[in-house]
């Protein structure tokens, strides 16, 4: 057991594959010869045996003259020093970073965007006696969104809900994979957790739920609520927030469905 414990921590210490990989990522981005030159050489044996270190117990030690002490700008070390790459992966980089901050939507949809949107079919009888229920809903569930947003750097509404986030905070960027992952299950519990609201009470007919579905959609999109409804800061901006009603779109659409059916 007392083998194990040294050679694991021996390991810990020793494993430097990481460190020898992003250094010859360095030098052959800063070399002439790139990956070809004889630092980028001596770095790939380095690999070999940083790979073979588990089974041979022997470690790859990288000379200082191989540490780098700038790291192109692709690499994204905002903890170090930077240089702006002339090589293709530099190029392609800022390409797409520029391209994705101008297709990143700058400002909230407009409130006569909004108001303009609100569809009068959604109004079901009864809606009335949901309302008070329904803003008080809309506030916990704002808030609680709004506060994943903020916690992750997310930018819009749309890229939370959709899970397709253009750019998050720079605390998680090195992880983006599983903080997506991560971001989704805690907007899929909000979501269900918002649908626990909707179903707290039990609603004796079909009527009386596609009211209170209705009542959730008013208090979204009707221009009083528009007007005179709560904002909230999503980074720099204030924004009025959208999904709320869709927890329950199935109702909603049932809805749409019936209206329809009368004309």
């Amino acid at each position: 057991m007392q083998e194990i414990q040294e050679f694991f921590v021996k390991h810990m210490v020793n494993d430097s594959l990481g460190t020898i990989s992003n250094a010859h990522v360095v030098h052959a981005d800063r070399e002439p010869e790139m990956a070809r030159s004889a630092k980028c050489e001596e770095l790939a044996k380095l690999v070999s045996i940083a790979v073979d270190f588990p089974k041979t117990g022997v470690p790859a030690v990288i000379p200082n003259n191989l540490r780098p002490h700038q790291y192109p700008d692709f690499m994204e070390k905002e903890d170090k020093e930077t240089y702006k790459s002339k090589r293709v992966l530099g190029k392609l980089f800022r390409f797409v970073k520029e391209a994705a901050n101008q297709q990143l939507p700058t400002s909230s949809i407009s409130k006569a965007d909004i108001v303009q949107s609100f569809d009068p079919q959604l109004r079901f009888n009864g809606y009335e006696d949901f309302l008070e229920e329904a803003s008080v809903h809309k506030n916990w569930y704002d808030r609680k969104l709004i506060g994943l947003m903020n916690q992750y750097g997310i930018e819009t509404e749309a890229e939370a809900i959709s899970g397709n986030i253009m750019r998050l905070s720079r605390h998680y960027c090195k992880r983006n994979g599983a903080v997506n992952d991560r971001i989704r299950e805690s907007i899929d519990c909000l979501e269900k957790e918002a649908r626990s609201w909707f179903e707290s009470h039990d609603l004796a007919e079909e009527n009386e739920t596609c009211a209170k579905a209705s009542a959730w959609y008013y208090v979204t999109y009707h221009p009083n609520y528009i007007a005179n409804g709560e904002y909230f800061a999503a980074g720099k901006r204030k924004v009025h927030l959208l999904s709320f009603p869709w927890v329950v779109c199935d109702v909603l659409l049932r809805i749409k469905r019936f209206k329809q059916a009368l004309q």
